[in-house]
């Protein structure tokens, strides 16, 4: 009885895929015969090759259970692929906190987020506040330049900033215009959201009271 089961679980399926013409023949061989002599009579067209054969179900081997198992367990285990940011062509680490540490500033390394690092350097008087920070990868991989100007004078923060902003924003990468961005800066000093490319990078200016910031970061489209 259970191999009879099996075999109208397997003819229910092939029967949903016969055409038009094997769907009335099978529907008038059940109702002449009955459901058993139906199997039988099939059995017997199936010998002589006048009708498809029911399909048939093949057990997995132990290689087969075993490989779809692991292959199953590796989804459910595998994290999601992280797509890393970009970074700014050519640029190195060195070359914007070893220009700073020349003109006084106080510079440190650190790890930063998973697989990252981080660099902050700072100088600081009793009129301003100057901070810059260097994300990325690696020594040689860097996502971002971030400088901060903070006026402690009560004086013009646009002043305050100007030659600082306009120095970071010189710095040395693939593709580079150090001229002309150090120039953009200078005119756009305090106006807050004004953004501008050079080669592989995007600058963008920040403006919010006594704060000046820029920001340098790897364009996504390279």
């Amino acid at each position: 009885m259970g191999s009879h089961a099996s075999r109208f679980a397997d003819a229910a399926a092939w029967f949903r895929r016969l055409g038009c013409a094997n769907r009335a023949a099978l529907v008038v061989v059940v109702a002449v015969c009955g459901c058993f002599g139906a199997l039988i009579v099939w059995n017997g067209l199936e010998s002589l090759g006048l009708v498809e054969p029911l399909p048939t179900h093949t057990p997995d081997t132990a290689a087969t259970a075993s490989a779809r198992a692991d292959r199953i367990a590796r989804r459910a285990t595998s994290p999601p692929k992280e797509e890393s940011s970009p970074t700014i062509p050519g640029l190195v680490a060195v070359d914007v906190y070893g220009n700073l540490e020349d003109k006084g500033f106080e510079c440190d390394g650190r790890s930063g987020r998973a697989g990252g690092m981080l660099w902050d350097c700072k100088v600081e008087t009793v009129s301003y506040s100057h901070t810059v920070s260097i994300t990325g990868r690696g020594p040689t991989a860097v996502e971002s330049v971030s400088a901060t100007s903070l006026d402690y004078s009560g004086s013009t923060p646009d002043g305050t900033a100007r030659d600082f902003l306009a120095f970071v924003a010189s710095i040395p990468y693939t593709g580079a215009s150090p001229q002309a961005a150090a120039n953009w800066v200078r005119q756009n000093v305090g106006q807050d959201g004004a953004s501008t490319v050079y080669g592989g990078a995007v600058f963008t200016l920040r403006a919010s009271g006594d704060a000046r910031i820029l920001e340098i970061k790897a364009t996504r489209s390279r």
